[in-house]
């Protein structure tokens, strides 16, 4: 063995050919061998035996390498198998039997993998072998990333042949090397990592920990084979491959090191994760649990009113007792302050005496049972509480009060939790029968029902709940997402609630930690390779600078380089003649050159011999610069420029080529010639009269439309004068241009004629023509025929006479205005308006018009229209003794390409209008019978007084009062004589407060007095007893005397969060209160907090 690896380390690698005939030897190299190639194959066939044997015994479970993991299966033995075979011949050529096992390593996983695709039950998984697996679909079937891992090293070793592969297949074959690695490394980190937790990209843990293990036993070995197998044919790729494999070898250490690194931190974190969701699923079941209870004992409180009972227990007796039934009415009314939605009351026999509110339980979307079948929790738009009591009197069941109740703060806090974070949810349940019937969640509808038990036991974690169980748990849920649960039964009730929150969420922090990892070792990595670069360059470097420098000169050339030899093969090919032909150098050498470049149509006549001389070299095309048509790798011809020199004596020659592409050469003269007849072509159709002429004003050329229009010939240009085309009087009108021209300077004139005894208007435009030193060498004549733009020109002139004689007798204040802020345009209302002659306003600035003060007020309104946007504002003018109120537009002037050269200004009087507007508005917030502020205006009001008193910090108050019993002064004595209490009702209010108070009546008999600035809280107290003295002297109504008197509400504000709502509303309780006290009275409302 020691003199073999002698021997071989002596032998030179075959020389390289550069152009000159000069050799460059390789230094000789040592084999690297890969050690432990056949004990890795051995492992790999020793597995996969054991894992077919245990699967045929039944004992498949033994192979779990953790509880969590899966075993590996039949088939995944048998690919084992095959994988054993590429690992032992991987060090050589694939023979038969090696690309057998390599095309069944890719057949048998497709197969399998299309089940999995195409959903189809093919019967190669063997499931009868796996019965030891359960119950569960699927039985033995590999995993798909398995699968896939199989086919990328089959395919690999299947590509494999006798001569190197081209660089598209080795390329190829590295890439499935490198996945079926990636696939094996991902199942491994997927068990260590719980990479399904970081990234829901694939099912990480469907491959078993020993499958990953061969996977990346088998994908080194072929990987480390394969590099020893393919050793560089040039020396400089050595360093690249010492480079590449230091590289793994750094990276297999630093990812280990990372994965062991990150997997401790991440058992701390799920650690964690889960006491978190635990604490938070019992600490919100405890606090649903005690607002259910309060709720529930509200109703129960309500019941047990000693109200209540005696007059159910008169009903029980009278069913139809009108005034038990009135009172019963008010009773129940009174239940507002306990927040029920709705209330309903039925006798012990089922008979149903009223019901106030609209109860949901027939409507609900979800209806949870929580105790027994009295009371429920349902859903509709939000949670409800539904209880029924028996209401007892003196030991015996008298009725029975249904009630519903709105449960707006659990229901904010079960929203509120159902939103949290990105995929925070929460489930609500209650167990109905085998299953869980839950409220609407983030992901669920509501009334979605959930299986209790699977396989006998409670799987859900919503059912564990139900089942009195409280704690954590990770799974997937009803959407196949994977969440960490908490949950938790709230305590004596039939209900279950889950918090859960997707994975990927939870474990975002973690995730971001491991890209952090990820992100030190590959900076590592790379530090790493870039000291080992370091270290090996200088060695390989000494050894190919020769070459290197002629190679540079060559590949920095900007013509195609190619060098042959006497029989025509190519021995040299530079960069640019990859880009000009499109073959690579490794491709070329060595071909013939006629092969390569040459149209096929073209190879004949001697070929490349005859083009480069027979034998002693003597060749026709040899120190010529020649143009011909070469063809490129796609099969596409195209010009080039040649040049071949000859080196070398008779007997050995070669040849040097320099060749570019000269297509666009061509085409730029192509293109010349093009557009030197484009530009006739263009000016042959233009509608103008197109010329040229020197400075001595004789014409050089002219288009047709030029020669046709003055009568000219084609063969008196050149040679003709301006004078001659033209004639006297129109030469006349060009004279003064011509002289500008010919100065220099650009020059336009415009005039008549008379063309066929037609009058004809022209217009002339003349450029100057000038050589490389700036010298007026003649000039550019161009003639439109603008007869129809002077036509419209006079045309447009009467228009506008029209058009100011309509402007100026309209009753609208109308002008224009330029980008200057100055009048352009002003029609005679300014004269009517203003005593302002319009005349006299065209060309003066705004400011001047209007003075400083109104200018500086509507300087910002001018540049708004100015930059495009419409304004309208309304403003008063007093002009001669007159008020005007005016509506005014300032218009755009928007011109076809966007611009806007100037606005018009539209002023219309609206005086007349804006009087009756005023008018409707004081009727429309004043009442039309008192002629107190309306509701209308006490909304208005209101919330300016909370906010003063807000600001101010001193209280304020709020009066709710009615008339007592006026329906029955409008049913004894009419409407009219209600409509005088009203009248005098109003009138005594304003008379009993302050006129920084505001008294309103908001409908019917309803009057309403807020009271601004207190001095104290008592002082409303005093106000109502003076209004209640006030209103109780005797009314004169209709020659009558009447007694009214008045009940009171009031209700405090010193500031905080409260609506002016809520402030009426209360205010509204404490009326109904001074009612139920008799009448003629007051009551305070209690101070909120």
């Amino acid at each position: 063995m020691s003199s073999q690896r002698t021997a071989h380390s002596k032998q030179q690698p075959a020389p390289l050919l550069v152009p000159g005939g000069s050799f460059v030897s390789s230094l000789p190299m040592r084999s690297f061998q890969i050690s432990g190639r056949q004990l890795a194959a051995f492992l790999c066939a020793l597995v996969g035996l054991l894992v077919m044997g245990f699967v045929l015994s039944g004992h498949q479970g033994w192979l779990r390498v953790l509880p969590s993991s899966s075993p590996p299966v039949f088939n995944g033995g048998l690919m084992f198998l095959l994988s054993a075979r590429l690992v032992w011949d991987a060090h050589r050529q694939p023979n038969l039997t090696t690309r057998l096992a390599a095309l069944a390593l890719v057949v048998v996983p497709a197969a399998v993998l299309s089940q999995t695709v195409f959903g189809v039950d093919l019967g190669i998984d063997w499931s009868w072998m796996h019965q030891a697996f359960g119950d569960i679909a699927n039985r033995g079937r590999m995993a798909p990333n398995t699968c896939a891992a199989f086919i990328c090293y089959g395919a690999a070793v299947a590509l494999l042949h006798d001569r190197p592969p081209v660089r598209w297949v080795r390329a190829l074959i590295v890439l499935l090397l490198i996945g079926g690695l990636l696939l094996g490394l991902s199942g491994l980190a997927g068990y260590l990592l719980d990479l399904e937790a970081l990234y829901r990209v694939m099912d990480y843990n469907k491959m078993s920990i020993i499958t990953s293990v061969v996977l990346i036993t088998v994908g080194v070995a072929l990987w480390v084979s394969m590099v020893q197998r393919e050793r560089p044919r040039r020396f400089e790729l050595q360093e690249n491959r010492i480079t590449a494999t230091a590289v793994a070898v750094l990276s297999v250490v630093a990812v280990l090191s990372g994965m062991t690194t990150f997997a401790v931190l991440q058992d701390g974190f799920k650690e964690s994760v889960a006491q978190e969701a635990r604490d938070k699923a019992r600490g919100q079941a405890i606090a649903f649990e005690h607002s259910l209870e309060q709720d529930i004992e509200s109703a129960q409180d309500v019941a047990r009113q000693l109200d209540l009972r005696k007059l159910l227990a008169r009903l029980e007796a009278h069913p139809h007792d009108a005034a038990a039934l009135t009172e019963l009415r008010e009773v129940v009314e009174s239940f507002s302050v306990y927040d029920f939605s709705a209330v309903a009351v039925y006798l012990s026999n089922g008979y149903s005496l009223m019901e106030v509110g609209d109860l949901r339980m027939g409507q609900a979307d979800a209806r949870l049972p929580i105790e027994g079948e009295f009371t429920w929790l349902l859903w509709d738009n939000g949670l409800l509480l539904r209880t029924r009591t028996e209401v007892v009197h003196q030991g015996r069941t008298v009725g029975v009060l249904v009630s519903e109740m709105r449960l707006n703060t659990l229901t904010e806090l079960m929203q509120e939790l159902q939103q949290d974070g990105e995929s925070g949810d929460l489930l609500l349940c209650s167990r109905v029968g085998q299953r869980a019937a839950c409220m609407p969640s983030r992901f669920h509808a509501a009334n979605t029902h959930i299986d209790m038990f699977q396989n006998g036991q409670a799987q859900q974690p919503i059912a564990r709940a139900l089942m009195g169980e409280a704690g954590s748990a990770v799974g997937k849920d009803l959407r196949g997402v994977r969440v960490q649960s908490g949950f938790a039964q709230l305590g004596t009730f039939n209900l279950g609630m889950e918090a859960k929150t997707d994975i990927s969420e939870l474990y975002a922090p973690l995730k971001a930690r491991l890209n952090i990892v990820f992100g030190v070792v590959v900076m590592f990595v790379v530090l790493g390779t870039w000291l080992l670069r370091s270290r090996v360059h200088p060695l390989t470097e000494r050894v190919v600078a020769d070459q290197r420098r002629m190679r540079a000169v060559l590949a920095t050339s900007h013509e195609a380089f190619v060098a042959v030899d006497g029989r025509g093969m190519v021995s040299e090919w530079n960069a640019e003649a990859e880009r000009t032909f499109g073959w690579t150098r490794e491709e070329t050498l060595g071909r013939p050159l006629q092969s390569l470049i040459i149209p096929q149509r073209l190879r004949a006549d001697g070929g490349m011999e005859h083009f480069m001389g027979r034998g002693s070299g003597e060749a026709p095309a040899v120190n010529r610069r020649m143009e011909l048509t070469a063809m490129h790798r796609d099969g596409h011809e195209f010009p080039i420029e040649i040049s071949i020199s000859r080196t070398g004596d008779r007997d050995s020659h070669s040849f040097a080529a320099f060749m570019h592409d000269i297509s666009d050469r061509l085409a730029d003269q192509a293109l010349l010639a093009d557009k030197e007849k484009r530009l006739r072509d263009v000016t042959n159709n233009i509608p103008a009269m197109v010329g040229h002429f020197d400075v001595n004003e004789v014409c050089t050329f002219a288009n047709d439309r030029g020669l046709k229009g003055l009568g000219v010939r084609p063969d008196q240009v050149p040679g003709i004068t301006l004078r001659e085309a033209l004639g006297e009087d129109n030469y006349r009108q060009h004279e003064p241009g011509v002289r500008e021209v010919l100065a220099g300077r650009h020059a336009s004139v415009e005039g008549e004629s008379r063309f066929k005894g037609q009058r004809v208007y022209f217009q002339a435009h003349m450029v100057p023509d000038r050589d490389s030193t700036g010298r007026v060498r003649g000039f550019y004549l161009m003639t439109f025929d603008v007869t129809p733009l002077k036509e419209y020109q006079n045309a447009l002139a009467a228009g506008e006479d029209r058009l100011r004689t309509i402007t100026d007798n309209l009753p609208v204040l109308i002008a224009y205005i330029d980008r200057e802020h100055r009048f352009q345009f002003a029609n005679g209302t300014f004269r009517d308006w203003l005593a302002v002659e319009p005349s006299s306003v065209v060309g003066q600035h705004v400011r001047d018009v209007a003075g400083p003060a109104l200018y500086e007020e509507r300087r910002v309104q001018i540049e708004r229209a100015l930059s495009g946007e419409r304004v309208d504002f309304e403003m008063q003018s007093v002009t001669q003794g007159v008020l005007r109120h005016l509506q005014t537009s300032y218009l755009p002037d928007r011109q076809p390409d966007g611009s806007v050269p100037g606005i018009y200004t539209l002023s219309t009087d609206v005086t007349v209008l804006k009087s009756a507007e005023q008018q409707m508005r004081q009727l429309a917030r004043n009442d039309a019978l008192t002629g107190l502020p309306n509701r209308l205006q006490f909304e208005e009001k209101l919330p300016e007084a909370m906010a003063r008193c807000a600001r101010n910090r001193r209280p304020m108050a709020l009066m709710f009062l009615d008339v007592d019993k006026f329906k029955t002064i409008n049913d004894t004595l009419g409407h009219s004589a209600g409509d005088e209490v009203l009248k005098e009702f109003g009138h005594r209010l304003v008379t009993c407060v302050r006129k920084t108070d505001t008294v309103a009546r908001l409908a019917g008999d309803e009057f309403v007095v807020i009271l601004e600035g207190l001095n104290s809280i008592e002082e409303p107290q005093f106000v109502a007893r003076k209004i209640i003295a006030t209103i109780g002297a005797s009314f004169e109504v209709m020659g009558r005397q009447l007694g009214v008197s008045t009940s009171l509400g009031v209700a405090l504000y010193e500031g905080g969060e409260m609506s002016a709502a809520r402030l009426l509303a209360r205010a509204d309780e404490a009326l109904y209160e001074a009612k139920a006290a008799g009448r003629n009275t007051f009551r305070m409302a209690s101070r909120p907090g």
